[in-house]
């Protein structure tokens, strides 16, 4: 995946944390393009089916909304964590 340059990447070389957080964007894409991929061959009736969840006090949860809730939302939460630790390090 290319990345775009700023008038400011291209006034010096890229640092190792420059680097890494291409890195990690590449990899987080990647990993998001596969786990769309797999939930939509998903089924109705495999996304309608429940079980007991550990993490929500053994609460019947439908694979629709485990997946909506703990890899689609919860994601977003690691994300937002993510870029403020690489902001600031560029700061």
């Amino acid at each position: 995946m290319p990345t775009v340059a700023s008038p400011v990447s291209l006034a010096a070389p890229p640092t190792s944390v420059d680097r890494r957080a291409n890195a990690l964007a590449e990899r987080l894409e990647q990993g998001a393009r596969a786990l769309a991929a797999a939930v939509r061959a998903l089924s109705d009736e495999e996304l309608d089916r429940a079980a007991a969840v550990s993490l929500n006090a053994d609460a019947p949860l439908t694979c629709q909304f485990f997946l909506e809730d703990h890899a689609v939302r919860h994601s977003y939460h690691h994300l937002a964590r993510i870029r403020a630790a690489l902001a600031r390090t560029a700061a």
